[in-house]
């Protein structure tokens, strides 16, 4: 299923109790900031509502390749003897990994690894494919870990961008017909990599693979389907969310190739163990069954009051809502009348759900605040453009920001209220903004890194 098709103090003790995992006070190191994917930044800097109209482009930065990945950010890192410089990392679809100076926009460095040309032209521009998923900063090693299209994980240093000793660790899947789309997690040593095809061709099994980052091995894998069946890709951007509570992993998976194409795991919600042991599981009534894929990674959640629960919108355009320990019972809710691309943000702070979609007759962000532990839709931001394909949202500083994908434009609106709090042109933006430190970066289809800082 190609991946745009298939397309997530009050502060660090509250993204914890909604399952994330907090970094450093000024670092993103993975994709939706914490372990759970959340895409909410406690800790947005300067930019709030007050603040946010006074955003203004500082640099971009040309990269020579297709950004489809959130930038990754880390503040101080030692680079030399006597400096410390905050960084973006960002990484392209021609295989060139890049560190970015936050103030300026002057590369630091770049690493070139490797790229493959696919006929899966519905999800780049120009065909070629290296890294899809965003970069996972790893501040206790001073890494950051990528997977190309040689299905390996590379470890490169954040301050020169070297491969560590040891590196790259192959993943064990044939690079020919699997390709990593969604972000990898990291949790402690163990690093855990989703594992999807190019457009859902060729004899592929989609899957977990589970590597050591300490021993620089994989030390397991799972997979949707089983030996004799291929198929069930796990896409979505949001890859592998984890609930740090527990250490259970969940995944939204595809379907898998053959006659019957919910065979195994393929269709379904999924949670596992740490050690990727099935736990639970469930294939949701969603009618026509022909390539009946998830669009988004499932989305971790716990409102005030209510038990752990999960969200995963389908490609039919429902929103289902699962008891988070209790998939075999079947979804608590449904939404029905999203389009077949949605993603997610969730504000603790709001108790709200917000979603970028492309469904019938609309196109925009949707606030979903829970209420009696049900989702209610609340307002609605409009695009009245064609909006295709709209990036993931992010919440921080009580604003949600989106981009608008080929409409070239980046949208913040307020968390609470939605009303539009400013808006400029960019690139084709599809993948979610990063905010930290009163900073908004965005990568681009245009092969740029756009940075917009709010004058003062």
């Amino acid at each position: 299923m190609p991946r745009l098709i298939a397309f997530s103090l009050a502060l660090a003790s509250l993204s914890i109790a909604c399952g994330g995992q907090p970094a450093l006070a000024s670092d993103w190191t993975t994709f939706g900031f914490d372990a759970a994917h959340t895409n909410f930044n406690p800790r947005a800097g300067s930019l709030d509502p007050a603040h946010v109209r006074r955003l203004r482009l500082g640099w971009s930065t040309p990269l020579g390749g297709v950004i489809d990945t959130q930038p990754a950010y880390a503040s101080r890192v030692a680079v030399g003897r006597r400096r410390r410089m905050n960084l973006v990392f960002a990484a392209t679809e021609h295989a060139a990994v890049f560190a970015i100076d936050a103030r300026s926009g002057r590369v630091l460095w770049r690493r070139q690894l490797r790229q493959r040309r696919s006929l899966c032209w519905m999800n780049t521009p120009d065909s070629r494919f290296g890294i899809s998923a965003t970069p996972i900063v790893d501040r206790r090693h001073n890494r950051l870990y990528v997977v190309p299209a040689d299905n390996s994980v590379h470890a490169l240093s954040l301050s020169t961008g070297h491969e560590a000793r040891g590196w790259p660790v192959p993943l064990g899947f044939t690079p020919a017909t699997h390709h990593i789309w969604g972000s990898s997690t990291l949790v402690g040593d163990d690093l855990y990599v989703p594992v999807a095809s190019y457009c859902d061709v060729g004899r592929y099994r989609g899957g977990i693979a589970l590597v050591s980052v300490r021993r620089r091995r994989v030390i397991r894998r799972w997979y949707v389907v089983g030996p004799t069946l291929a198929g069930g890709g796990v896409w979505g951007w949001g890859g592998v969310p984890i609930d740090l509570a527990d250490r259970n992993v969940y995944v939204t998976t595809s379907n898998a190739n053959g006659p019957t194409e919910d065979a195994g795991y393929a269709e379904h919600v999924v949670r596992l163990t740490r050690d990727l042991r099935v736990l639970d599981a469930d294939d949701p009534d969603v009618g026509i069954r022909a390539d009946a894929d998830f669009a988004s990674a499932p989305l971790l959640f716990r409102p005030t009051g209510c038990a752990p629960l999960l969200a995963a919108i389908h490609k039919n355009g429902i929103l289902f809502v699962y008891r988070r320990h209790a998939l075999h019972q079947g979804p608590i809710q449904r939404i029905d009348g999203l389009g077949p691309t949605g993603t997610f943000a969730w504000s603790p702070v709001r108790q709200t759900i917000y979603v970028t979609y492309v469904g019938p007759g609309f196109q925009g962000l949707v606030g979903f605040r829970v209420s009696r532990c049900e989702l209610k839709a609340g307002w609605r931001v409009a695009v009245q453009r064609s909006m295709w394909v709209p990036s993931p949202p992010t919440v921080a500083g009580d604003v949600v920001y989106f981009g608008t994908g080929q409409d070239r434009e980046i949208v913040a609106a307020g968390a609470r209220t939605g009303h539009v709090l400013w808006r400029t042109g960019a690139g084709t933006i599809v993948a979610a903004p990063t905010v930290i430190d009163g900073h908004l970066f965005a990568g681009s289809w245009d092969q740029r890194v756009y940075a917009f800082s709010a004058s003062r």
